[in-house]
C-alpha cells in the first residue's frame, strides 16, 4: 500500500476518533454545565420527569444560564429574568426560531408555532392574530366569553361534583366560539371531550424519552409501522385531531360563501386569505394554533386556582372578603370590577405577602416552548452557537430563593427585578404569546367569578393537593381529575346565577 493512501487513511482515522471522542461534550466558549458523558452528553442526568426541577437545581450550582448537550447538539437553560430580557428580548432577531420536533409535525403536517420566525406563514399567522386579539376586538369578543363565564356558574351549582370537565367544557367553548362560530354546551361526547383527547396524544408524541430521537437520527424515521409505535400514536392523533376540526373549518368556509357570517376568527381568516398569501390547509392550522394557545392553558391554570383556595381557605377568605366588600350580595361581577381587588390581582400574579401567586407558584409551562438560535448569539463572555435549543426556565426563575417575596413583582429587597414582568409565563422575544392579554381577561373573569359565587373545600377523595405528584408529567403542568366539596354562598347568589343563564341561554 502506498505510503500516501497510509497516511490518508491514518489522518481519516484520527480526525474520526477525535470527532467521536469529542462528540457529545461541551465546546469551548459554551456556558457551563454538569459534567457530559462521551457521545451522549448529558442524556444519562437528564430529567424524565418534571425537569424544571433538576434544571433549577442546576441553576443553583452553575448559575442563570448554563449549557448541557443531548448528543451534539447545544441546548441553553435560562434562569433569570436579566438573561431572558437580554437573550430573547434584545436579541429577538436572533434568538425568535422553535424547536421543529418530527413526532408533532408528522401527525399536524403544518403547525404554524414552530415555523422559523423568518418564514411567509409565521409571519401571515401572526398577522391574522393580531388583528383578532388587538384591544378594540377583545371588546368585542367580550359578549361570547361572558356567556360561557356564565354558564360555568350554572354548570357547578347544578352538578358540582363535575367541575373539573366544567372548567374544560368552559375554556373549550369559548375558543370554538370566537374561533369557529360554534360553541360546545356540554362536555360529555361533545368536541370539548375530543379536542382533550387530541391533545393527550400530542402531550404523549411530544414526551421526549418516550420515542426514538428521530430529530437527531432521520434515518430512524423510515423504520416500519409495525416497529415504530410512535408512528401509530401519530397516524391516532392525525385521526382525532382531523374529526374534530374538519365540520367546523368547512362550516366556516361555507358561511363565508353564503355570506351567513358569525364574526368569527376563521371566517376572517378566510376572507383575508389571497392578501395573507396563505392557502386552505395554511389557514385550517391557524385554527388549530390558536384553539391550542388558549384552551387547555386556561383550564389547567383555573384548575391550580381551585385547588388552591381549597388547600388554602384562609387565602380563599381574605379574597372573598375583598370581593364582597366591592360587590356585596345582590349584583353578578364584571370584569371591570378586576381592577378594584388589588388581593385578587396579586393572588394570579405577582405581588403579595401572600405566598404563592399562582402564576409564579404553578406556572402553567414551566421551561416554556424552547427556541432556537437562529445564528451565534453571545452573553456574558459566552458563546450560544447557532442551532441551539434555548429554554426558558420559568420555574427558576420564580422559584428563585434568593429573590422572593415583598416587592413589586413579589421579590426580596435588593433583589434584582431586571426582566421580570406578570406576563412572563406567556414567552418572550417576538415568539410573546399574542393572545396574552385574553388569556388574561378570561382567568380574571373566572377567578371573580367562582369566589363570588363558591366556597370551595376538601372532600374525602385525598385529591386536593398542589403537591407535584397531583400533577400530569408533561410540557404543561396540568393537574391530574379531582374533586372538591363545593357549596353556593348564599340562596340569593344561586338566584342571581340561574337568572342570569336564563338571560344567556336566550
Amino acid at each position: 500500500m502506498p505510503s500516501v493512501l497510509i497516511g490518508a487513511l491514518a489522518l481519516t482515522s484520527a480526525l474520526l476518533a477525535y470527532r467521536v471522542w469529542n462528540y457529545g461534550r461541551r465546546e469551548l466558549g459554551l456556558p457551563p454545565g454538569p459534567p457530559t458523558t462521551p457521545i451522549l452528553g448529558n442524556i444519562p442526568h437528564f430529567p424524565r420527569l418534571f425537569p424544571f426541577l433538576q434544571f433549577s437545581r442546576w441553576a443553583a450550582e452553575y448559575g442563570d444560564i448554563y449549557s448541557l448537550k443531548v448528543l451534539d447538539r447545544t441546548m441553553v437553560i435560562l434562569s433569570s429574568g436579566q438573561a431572558i430580557k437580554d437573550i430573547l428580548d434584545k436579541n429577538g432577531t436572533s434568538t425568535s426560531d422553535r424547536f421543529q420536533p418530527y413526532t408533532l409535525l408528522h401527525a399536524e403536517g403544518i403547525y404554524q408555532i414552530f415555523d422559523h420566525a423568518s418564514s411567509h406563514r409565521w409571519r401571515a399567522m401572526r398577522k391574522a392574530t393580531h388583528t383578532f386579539l388587538a384591544p378594540e376586538a377583545l371588546q368585542g369578543h367580550w359578549g361570547v366569553q361572558q356567556i360561557e363565564y356564565t354558564r360555568l356558574l350554572y354548570d357547578i351549582v347544578e352538578s358540582p361534583k363535575d367541575i373539573y370537565t366544567h372548567i374544560k367544557r368552559t375554556t373549550a367553548s369559548v375558543m370554538t366560539t370566537l374561533i369557529y362560530g360554534k360553541s360546545i354546551p356540554h362536555y360529555a361526547g361533545s368536541k370539548a371531550e375530543l379536542f382533550f383527547e387530541g391533545t393527550k396524544c400530542i402531550n404523549e408524541l411530544a414526551a421526549p424519552f418516550d420515542h426514538p430521537p428521530l430529530d437527531f437520527f432521520p434515518i430512524l424515521r423510515h423504520v416500519p409501522e409495525r416497529w415504530a409505535p410512535w408512528k401509530t400514536l401519530s397516524k391516532k392523533t392525525k385521526q382525532i385531531r382531523n374529526a374534530f376540526d374538519q365540520d367546523l373549518f368547512h362550516q366556516c368556509e361555507e358561511a363565508v360563501r353564503s355570506g351567513k357570517r358569525t364574526g368569527c376568527y376563521l371566517e376572517n381568516v378566510i376572507e383575508t386569505q389571497v392578501e395573507l398569501g396563505s392557502n386552505r390547509n395554511e389557514v385550517r392550522a391557524m385554527g388549530r394554533v390558536l384553539l391550542d394557545a388558549g384552551t387547555e392553558t386556561s383550564a389547567s391554570f383555573l384548575h391550580s386556582f381551585i385547588m388552591a383556595m381549597t388547600c388554602h381557605p384562609e387565602v380563599q377568605s381574605k379574597a372573598q372578603a375583598e370581593i364582597d366588600e366591592v360587590l356585596g350580595n345582590d349584583q353578578l361581577p364584571v370584569l371591570e370590577d378586576y381592577g378594584n381587588l388589588p388581593y385578587l390581582n396579586a393572588l394570579i400574579k405577582e405581588a403579595s405577602e401572600f405566598c404563592f401567586p399562582l402564576h409564579r407558584f404553578r406556572p402553567i409551562i414551566p421551561v416554556g416552548v424552547p427556541h432556537v438560535a437562529s445564528r451565534e448569539t453571545h452573553y456574558n463572555g459566552f458563546v450560544i452557537p447557532q442551532g441551539s435549543v434555548i429554554f426558558m426556565n420559568i420555574w427558576g426563575v420564580f422559584h428563585d430563593p434568593g429573590g422572593y417575596i415583598l416587592t413589586e413583582f413579589g421579590t426580596k429587597p435588593g433583589a434584582n427585578t431586571e426582566g421580570l414582568r406578570d406576563n412572563l409565563p406567556f414567552g418572550a422575544g417576538r415568539r410573546i404569546c399574542p393572545g396574552a392579554e385574553l388569556a388574561s381577561r378570561n382567568i380574571a373573569m373566572n377567578a371573580i367569578n367562582l369566589l363570588w359565587a363558591f366556597n370551595f373545600n376538601e372532600d374525602t377523595s385525598g385529591s386536593c393537593t398542589m403537591d407535584l405528584e397531583n400533577y400530569l408529567p408533561g410540557m404543561e403542568l396540568a393537574l391530574k381529575p379531582f374533586t372538591c366539596n363545593i357549596e353556593v354562598r348564599s340562596e340569593a347568589r344561586a338566584a342571581l346565577i340561574k337568572r342570569a343563564y336564563d338571560i344567556a341561554a336566550l
